[in-house]
């Protein structure tokens, strides 16, 4: 009898599982698939949850200011370790107006971009203007320089730039106090013209001759113990017309001027009032000493007519003369266009209806005399106008020869320069110095 025996490798015999078709084989795969990614984000989410448990929190708090277009930065602090820090400069005043309109708390957390009013061309024209100049800063011995302009239509600032031997280049003076000297004057004529219905052919007194604040017993020189108001070429025309008086910057009639609308002592209160009414909140002010505290102000008296001890911030002179160049229409003064926090828009520039701070009568003779450039004292003509607009302009200088500035304006812009002197040396003549800066802006401000 023949007997099998089964190999080990033999199945014959073995009972065989079902065999799956193709399409039950895929389904299989599917679900072994589904199942891993499955686990896999499972696992992953426990695994982020758990780092987000073990990591502290990261927030950002940072302030980025922005030029005017929005993109391009101006200036950036990382503020955790201070925010309540004081910024510089313009930095400052933007974080002041900040502040000022979303509340004094709000900046102190998270990402901010604040977009300010500096136009990125002007700002550059600025800065590379005192950059060309810098040598003959030297030659006269000015220890700082700073040019601040304002939009005249919209009361933005667009320019504001300091010494270029700074390296940050983001300067305080334009905030600081500062004498006036005869950029005083156009204000003087204007509040006497506004008080006493006067017009540019008005007749004053151009003699020396007593005023109050000025007994003139003795002509000598002021140097040489003389009591007298003086002009600066020590020439006296006797009569002269309102006109002649701004244009030559004969200081005499300018005391005489503000003696007929200050009170009986000479008082000169109402200068300072009709100053402040073309600003948003200027301060103008007479003091004996430069710590400009309570303690040191005094009343103005008639020398303030052409800013003897009078002070005041560049940025308030400069909306001063940029409420004359609008009709006497003021408008805000404004350094932010918006700010954001995380994303969010906090505040937003709305443009603010203009308020009439003097007659725009007044403010077109003033206008009208300063882009006068025949009746002007000044010999180089060419700086009445840029590129075909006709150009007010105003020097400032002060007696003791430690400051000098300029103004210029057009219906669009208004732009002043102060340069101060170094470790107390005297400046000589800056006419063509500060004019020839603040000139090339407007020539790049105002467009052919």
């Amino acid at each position: 009898m023949y007997t099998s025996t089964s190999s080990p490798f033999d199945h014959s015999t073995t009972p065989r599982p079902p065999v799956k078709s193709p399409r039950q084989k895929r389904i299989l795969l599917f679900v072994c698939a589904l199942i891993v990614t499955i686990a896999g984000v499972v696992t992953t989410l426990f695994f982020i949850e758990d780092k987000k448990a073990s990591a502290p929190a990261q927030t950002e708090n940072t302030l980025t200011l922005y030029y005017r277009d929005g993109k391009t930065i101006l200036w950036q602090s990382d503020r955790n370790a201070s925010p309540d820090a004081k910024l510089p400069g313009f930095a400052g005043e933007v974080i002041n107006e900040v502040k000022g309109k979303i509340g004094y708390n709000k900046l102190e957390q998270g990402n901010w971009h604040i977009t300010t009013t500096l136009a990125k061309p002007l700002q550059d024209r600025a800065k590379q203007q005192l950059r060309e100049q810098q040598e003959q800063f030297s030659k006269q011995k000015v220890g700082d320089a700073t040019l601040i302009a304002q939009d005249v239509t919209t009361g933005q600032i667009v320019s504001w730039a300091g010494n270029p031997n700074d390296p940050t280049s983001n300067t305080d003076a334009p905030a600081r106090q500062m004498e006036v000297g005869t950029l005083a004057l156009p204000l003087t004529y204007a509040a006497f013209i506004e008080k006493m219905n006067a017009s540019a052919e008005t007749m004053l007194d151009d003699t020396q001759t007593p005023a109050p604040g000025y007994v003139c017993t003795n002509k000598a020189l002021p140097s040489m113990g003389g009591n007298c108001a003086f002009n600066f070429d020590y020439k006296y025309k006797g009569s002269v017309t309102l006109r002649d008086a701004l244009a030559t910057v004969r200081l005499v009639p300018a005391v005489k001027v503000a003696a007929q609308i200050a009170d009986t002592t000479g008082n000169s209160t109402s200068l300072q009032t009709f100053a402040e009414g073309l600003t948003t909140d200027g301060t103008f002010g007479c003091y004996i000493s430069d710590t400009f505290d309570n303690n040191s102000r005094l009343a103005c008296y008639t020398a303030a007519s052409f800013g003897d001890s009078l002070f005041a911030m560049p940025k308030d002179i400069i909306q001063a003369y940029a409420t004359i160049a609008n009709q006497g229409k003021k408008l805000p003064y404004v350094t932010v266009l918006k700010a954001a926090q995380d994303g969010k828009t906090q505040y937003e520039n709305k443009q603010a209806a203009p308020t009439q701070a003097t007659r725009g009568d007044t403010a077109a003779i003033i206008s009208g005399i300063l882009k006068n450039a025949e009746a002007s004292y000044l010999p180089d003509k060419k700086l009445f106008t840029a590129n075909g607009t006709a150009i007010a302009t105003i020097v400032g200088l002060e007696p003791q020869a430690a400051i000098a500035a300029a103004i210029q304006f057009s219906s669009k812009y208004a732009v002043g320069i102060w340069l101060t002197p170094s470790n107390g040396a005297i400046l000589g003549a800056t006419e063509n110095l500060t004019l020839g800066v603040t000139l090339e802006w407007l020539k790049s401000a105002i467009q052919k």
